[in-house]
Order: structure tokens, then C-alpha cells, then sequence
């Protein structure tokens, strides 16, 4: 079916039958019985479009003709009964047509959405966030729309046009065979068309899509906008876009208005090119009344299912290429592979102490450019480091491979001595904790974002961590405690208590090793002074890996690694480095003291 989708409008991966095999083959098998019966409904209206102009030729040529009154009121009443049938039968299979491309989208876009979060980080360093969403978003609407209004029906009226040919040409084979002529004539009047509105149609999808960036844009700077006062100079902005939208749709709507009169002009002539061939024949005796009537009528049904092919030609190619982006994603593997525990044996959560050892890491973002290599680091059960450096020394690159964001290229990483290659990924984010910079929250309510960390958790095991945390007074002076909406990101709090709910998001799983990535960088010293406090008190006894810019919060921590260019140069206690006059550690100490108090 390369034909139909156009190949030269779009970069596909697999052929459009092999598309469209995957496609009803993983997802339309699902749904056995909507699919055959959207199958019966098909065969049934396809044989209620092809027995109305035989009714039309037995009505003049049997009962009209023959003056049989009688008859003519029983073929009537046939001809109602299956105007009634067809009606019904044609509901029920634009029903289940729907119903199908329905239950094929809802079940993409689950798998769509699973893959997501199946996928490692690195994807997502190369596909923006926009472009995701508008996969689980407008591309399955596209694919929705296409088996249920274009793909189906198109293969539908393929085979209707082939049957009415047949029967046009079993009527009278040099009439149908002439008519043969208006298909292609059809088809290149609206190429003809096409051809002229495609830059048009462009032209609106280029305005329409201006309009909602600047929307979007204006929306999430309203605050910089009310600011400058910009509200006057914006809104002549988005009215000049609004204008050329307006503009483009109009010349659009010219032209679409031009297309079923076409097709009334081609049917028009169709019938008079009828007339001026059967009506001689019918003269003659060659050609009854009623086969003329019905090939008349026969001619009114065929190109109109042409004429729809043609003009669902861009809404077919759109849901191809709709499809094969999403198969390519659905079909992406993660780069973070797990392996397999020979013995089998299964490791038990309270067995867990946390020595974490690393051994020849090697590691690279980009081919043939290193992050790490040959890097060895060990922390022992319970001790608490800090890995501190220059920007782009690889700190926060660290924390990415032990949280198994990223695949390293060789080497190995331990705790208590087990592969982490060898413990199933869920296990994983069981036995580690993590708060980063970025302080995301869900717009949910407070118990919500909680449950992220831990999904039994009482509502006593909250309201302790809340405690531990600092946020216990804070959450219960609200109206609705921890069942208040915090907003998109938790927009209703401040800077640091979002960060100190992160903080107690990953205290409530008791994990066996947290790892904050500058989680102190943004927050006041207050906020900052009740982390350390919280870190003290609550994780003494648990593996803490910190990853700080502020030097001043390393203080907690038993042993601090300085890392430059993604080797250890030095490791020590704060006393011990910082009195290293010139040391690395030292310099990056005076350098933020200078940059503070300058």
C-alpha cells in the first residue's frame, strides 16, 4: 500500500503493508469481535450499495413496463425495507469502525505510555519532551482518525468501485467499459486540485501552528509580560497571527467549496454520456430501460466513493506517518540492559547494607569522548561522602550511571558486593533514594507526592516524615493537612518547602542508600541548615551520597571526593582538605568564598 501513502512525503522506516500488519496484527487481533463484526457490517452494507439499481432495473422492466401494479408496490416495499436495512446496517458499521480504531488507539497509547517510562535517560537527551507528548497526543489521534474515518473506508470503497465496474460492464460492456474513462478523468481533475490547495493548506497549518506557540509562549511569560506592561504590543502581535490564520482559512475554503460541485459536473456528464449511448441501444432492443436506469444509478455510486479516496488522501498519508513514528518508539529498547542472576537467587531488601564499590568505570555521553575512565570509588555501608568538583567534572554524570539512568560502557558497579546489572530495576529504586536540584512535584496533593516515594505508607509514616523534615507544623496548619493540592509543580510552595517535601519523598521509603544532587543549591540557609539536620538525625546510619556546590553543607559528611575531569585528584575530611593550602579542594573553598564576599 505504498501507493497510497506517498512515499515522497514522508521517511518512513517499513513498508506501509508491513505498517499496517503490525499495526492490526498486534492491536486489531486484540479485538476480535469488533473486527469481525465491523467485517459482516461491511459485506452487508457493500451488498445493499450494489442491489439498489438492480431493484431501480427489476422495478421499470418487470412491473412498469408490464403495467404490474402489484408488483411494482411489492418491489417498493422491498426497496423500503432496504433503505431501512441498509440505514442500520451502515450505523453498525461506522460504529464498529469507530469502535475499532478507538480500541486500537487506547491500546497504543498505553503502550506508548509504558514505553516511556521503560526507556532510559539517554532518549530522552535526544527526543524533546514536546515531540513525546505530541506522539501520545496528536499522532494517535491521527492514527485514530485514520482507520476510523480513511483507511477502513478507503479499502471499503476500493472494493465497492471494483464491484460496480463489474456490474456496470455485465449490464453493457461497452458502456461500462467507456465509463472506465471517468476514473481516471476523476482523479486528475482533483490532483489537479490538490495540487493548488496543497501550499494553501500549508499556508493554514503554518498560521494555525504560529497562533498556539505564541499563545503558549504568552501564557507561560504572563508574569514577564504584566511586568513590562507588554499587554497592549502582545495582543497586536497575536492579532497580525490571528489575521493570517484567518486569511489562509479563507483561501482554503475557496477551494475545498469548488470540490463536490466538481464532482456533481463529472456525475452530471457521466449520465449524458449514459443517455447518448443506452438510450439508442434501449431504442433498439438492445438495452432495456431498466438496465439504463440502473447503469445511471450505478454511475452515481461510483464516484463518489472515488471522489473520497482523493480528498482522504492527506488525512491517510498524516495517520501513516503518525504510525510510523509511534512504532518506531514503541519498538525503541533501552539502553540500560539488566542481566540475569545465574543462580537465580533472589535478593532480600533487609539483607541490603549499602557498600557501594565501583571498579574501572568507563563511561562517554558521546562516542570517542569520555566522561569516565578507569574510575574506581568505594563507600563503605553507612558512611556518608560528598563528591564535589569544578562544573562538568562528572558529578552529577556519576549519580546518573548509579541510578541506572545511563548504561556504562565497561566496568562495574557493586553493593554488598552484587552486580546492580543483575538487580531487576524496580528492586533497585527500592534500595535507593534520590532528591535532585530540580525539586519536581506533581500537581497533586501533598499525600500524593508522598506515595510516590512509597506507595503503603500510612498516613502516621507521612505525617513522621513531615516531622523529620520540618513540615510537619507547616502541613497541618492547612485547611486540608496532607490533602491539600499543591499545584502544577507545586506552585503553592515555597522554593524550600518543595525542596524539603522532595527531601521527605525520599525519606518515607527508607532507602538503604540516598543520593541528593545539589539538593541545597537552591534553597535558603534555613532550609538548607534543616536538610543537614534531617541528614543527621534520620540517615546517620544509611549510605548518603551528596553532590554539592556549597562547600559549607559538606561539613556532615564522613569523607569528601574531589573529582576533575572525571578522576578523583583528592578525598579527605573537610578538616583535612580545607587546610591543604593548595589543595583543589582548598581553591574551590576560597574560590565561592570570594564569589560571597567579594
Amino acid at each position: 500500500m505504498a501507493w497510497i501513502a506517498g512515499r515522497g512525503d514522508r521517511t518512513a522506516s517499513l513498508s506501509d503493508l508491513r505498517l499496517l500488519t503490525w499495526l492490526f496484527g498486534q492491536y486489531g487481533i486484540k479485538r476480535r469481535k469488533a473486527f469481525l463484526l465491523l467485517t459482516i457490517f461491511s459485506f452487508g452494507s457493500f451488498a445493499t450499495e450494489l442491489i439498489f439499481p438492480m431493484l431501480i432495473k427489476i422495478a421499470i422492466d418487470d412491473y412498469i413496463l408490464t403495467k404490474d401494479v402489484n408488483g411494482l408496490y411489492f418491489i417498493l416495499l422491498l426497496y423500503v425495507i432496504f433503505i431501512i436495512a441498509a440505514m442500520l446496517i451502515m450505523a453498525l458499521r461506522q460504529y464498529y469502525n469507530r469502535m475499532l480504531a478507538g480500541y486500537i488507539a487506547y491500546d497504543v497509547r498505553e503502550d506508548l505510555f509504558r514505553k516511556f517510562h521503560e526507556l532510559s535517560m539517554d532518549f530522552y537527551d535526544k527526543h524533546a519532551s514536546g515531540k513525546l507528548v505530541s506522539r501520545s497526543t496528536s499522532d494517535i489521534e491521527n492514527l485514530s482518525n485514520m482507520l476510523g474515518q480513511t483507511l477502513i473506508e478507503s479499502v471499503f470503497n476500493i472494493f465497492l468501485i471494483i464491484s460496480i465496474y463489474a456490474v456496470l460492464l455485465q449490464l453493457n460492456f461497452l458502456i461500462g467499459l467507456s465509463l472506465l474513462v471517468l476514473a481516471p478523468l476523476t482523479l486528475l481533475i482533483l490532483f489537479i486540485f490538490r495540487k493548488i490547495a496543497r501550499p494553501i493548506y500549508e499556508q493554514t497549518r503554518k498560521t494555525i501552528a504560529a497562533v498556539f506557540a505564541n499563545t503558549q509562549e504568552n501564557l507561560e511569560g504572563l508574569k514577564v509580560t504584566k511586568s513590562f506592561a507588554r499587554e497592549d504590543l502582545n495582543y497586536q502581535e497575536f492579532k497580525q497571527l490571528n489575521q493570517e490564520n484567518y486569511l489562509a482559512n479563507r483561501k482554503a475554503i475557496l477551494y475545498s467549496s469548488f470540490i463536490f460541485p466538481s464532482f456533481d459536473l463529472l456525475t452530471g456528464l457521466g449520465i449524458v454520456f449514459i443517455l447518448l449511448m443506452g438510450a439508442p441501444a434501449a431504442l433498439a432492443g438492445v438495452f432495456t430501460l431498466g438496465e439504463l436506469a440502473a447503469s445511471i444509478a450505478y454511475l452515481q455510486r461510483l464516484l463518489r466513493p472515488i471522489l473520497f479516496i482523493v480528498v482522504q488522501y492527506n488525512d491517510l498519508q498524516s495517520g501513516l506517518a503518525a504510525t510510523v513514528r509511534i512504532h518506531e518508539i514503541i519498538h525503541e529498547q533501552p539502553s540500560v540492559q539488566q542481566e540475569i542472576l545465574e543462580d537465580g537467587t533472589m535478593i532480600d531488601l533487609n539483607d541490603i547494607k549499602g557498600e557501594i564499590n565501583i571498579r574501572n568505570l568507563s563511561f562517554e555521553y558521546m562516542e570517542g569522548v569520555p566522561v569516565y575512565e578507569n574510575f574506581s570509588l568505594n563507600i563503605p555501608a553507612g558512611q556518608s561522602i560528598a563528591v564535589v568538583g569544578h562544573t562538568g567534572a562528572g558529578k552529577s554524570t556519576l549519580v546518573n550511571i548509579l541510578l541506572r539512568f545511563y548504561e556504562y560502557k565497561r566496568g562495574q558497579i557493586t553493593i554488598d558486593g552484587t552486580d546492580i546489572r543483575k538487580i531487576p530495576l524496580n528492586l533497585w529504586y527500592q534500595i535507593v533514594g534520590y532528591v535532585d536540584q530540580n525539586n519536581f512535584l506533581f500537581s497533586r496533593s501533598i499525600k500524593d507526592n508522598l506515595l510516590y516515594g512509597n506507595p503503603d505508607a500510612s498516613d502516621d509514616d507521612i505525617m513522621r516524615v513531615l516531622e523529620q523534615v520540618g513540615l510537619y507544623k507547616y502541613v497541618i496548619s492547612l485547611p486540608e493537612g496532607i490533602d491539600t493540592i499543591i499545584g502544577e509543580r507545586g506552585a503553592t510552595l515555597s522554593e524550600g518547602q518543595r525542596q524539603l517535601l522532595c527531601l521527605a519523598r525520599a525519606l518515607i521509603k527508607d532507602p538503604k542508600v540516598l543520593i541528593l544532587d545539589e539538593a541545597t543549591s537552591s534553597v535558603d540557609s534555613y532550609t538548607e541548615f534543616l536538610i543537614q539536620k534531617t541528614l543527621e538525625t534520620k540517615f546517620k546510619s544509611k549510605t548518603l551520597i551528596i553532590i554539592a556546590h556549597r562547600l559549607s553543607t559538606l561539613k556532615i559528611v564522613d569523607r569528601i571526593v574531589v573529582i576533575e575531569k572525571g578522576k578523583i585528584v583528592e578525598e579527605g575530611t573537610f578538616k583535612d582538605l580545607v587546610q591543604k593550602e593548595d589543595g583543589y579542594f582548598t581553591r574551590l573553598y576560597k574560590q565561592q568564598v570570594m564569589a560571597a564576599f567579594p
